[in-house]
């Protein structure tokens, strides 16, 4: 998967990662996780995944649903949620400890991510209007 669903940079020595409880990406995100953890002396903060995102018919079993696929701004933290009350307000939580200064907001994501991106995804490289360069 992409990595904006994986691991994600917080602070110059924090870096929140999806863990799987259960299911298909358990065993490969504890291994990053340990990759990761042996790499680098940073903090590496754990944020649990949604539970799976199933669509009938769609390309793959189960949509790659991950609260780690964030937005930050200069002011907020954009988050995408899955209709997941508990496991979305855990999140958002988490990501608010980790975001003090800025306030952490949750966007249903649901059908973004059916449509093969997320918040991370969607808004990287957006070029800046040519009256705005320069």
């Amino acid at each position: 998967g992409h990595i904006d669903d994986i691991a994600r940079f917080t602070q110059e020595n924090k870096i929140v990662i999806s863990e799987a409880e259960n299911g298909p990406n358990q065993q490969i995100l504890q291994r990053n996780r340990h990759l990761i953890q042996e790499q680098t002396s940073a903090e590496v903060i754990p944020l649990p995944m949604p539970e799976a995102c199933e669509i009938p018919g769609w390309r793959l079993p189960v949509l790659p649903a991950s609260y780690v696929n964030f937005l930050i701004t200069n002011a907020l933290v954009i988050v995408p949620t899955f209709r997941q009350s508990q496991r979305d307000q855990f999140a958002l939580g988490l990501l608010q400890d980790i975001f003090p200064s800025r306030q952490v907001v949750g966007v249903d994501s649901l059908d973004i991510v059916r449509e093969g991106g997320a918040l991370h995804c969607i808004s990287m490289q957006q070029p800046l209007a040519p009256s705005k360069i320069g």
